[in-house]
């Protein structure tokens, strides 16, 4: 997983990473933090993210082959569906199912502010946890143009676009763009998470 220190934002913003990324039921997008890593979250994001910002994230980690057949390709998009699908249900069983024991997870919106890691699946269920108590409206999270940078029997990594909608208000809407990177290991049969890292391309 990626960690890079940025510049932190002034603590006096109002918008939080966390909070824009799936505010709610289902994300690891909780808004009850440590006081450090809430100062750590906030930001008040008023210029458009730069053209190409993220590809020092993307980049981070180096291509290699690919040696995986394509039932093992499924099988992690697979994994990676049901991620979505357990966001956006609030389905804390599922999500756990899906993340490795010491699964990290780490976010930023523009490369502007950073929040995490949290290290393991209980933090990461935790912040999904109190996410939820704090969700009214239905928001998605939209998975396409997944591409497998690097792969092999037992690890796979993948780059993938989101997009997240929201309800609110009576009828959809584009609340935010980005990109993922996931790290999957394959244990037990099963392919799960290990990292992954959330690049946003603006707040909410």
């Amino acid at each position: 997983m990626l960690t890079v220190q940025r510049p932190i934002a002034d603590r006096h913003a109002t918008r939080s990473v966390l909070s824009s990324h799936t505010r709610r039921p289902t994300s690891p997008a909780a808004i009850r933090l440590s006081p450090e890593n809430r100062a750590r979250a906030r930001c008040d994001m008023t210029t458009t993210a730069a053209f190409g910002w993220g590809s020092s994230y993307l980049h981070a980690t180096p291509a290699g082959g690919v040696n995986l057949d394509p039932a093992e390709w499924l099988a992690v998009q697979q994994t990676l569906a049901r991620y979505a699908f357990a966001l956006d249900h609030g389905d804390l069983v599922a999500l756990e199912d899906i993340l490795a024991e010491d699964a990290t997870w780490t976010a930023t919106i523009a490369g502007e502010v950073e929040q995490g890691p949290f290290v393991g699946r209980a933090a990461i269920l935790d912040l999904v946890r109190s996410a939820m108590e704090e969700q009214a409206e239905q928001r998605r999270h939209h998975l396409t143009n997944m591409i497998c940078h690097r792969a092999d029997a037992d690890t796979a990594v993948v780059w993938a676009y989101l997009m997240l909608t929201s309800n609110a208000g009576g009828s959809p809407t584009v609340i935010t763009t980005g990109f993922y990177t996931f790290t999957l290991q394959h244990t037990e049969g099963e392919w799960r998470i290990a990292k992954l890292f959330v690049g946003l391309d603006s707040a909410v």
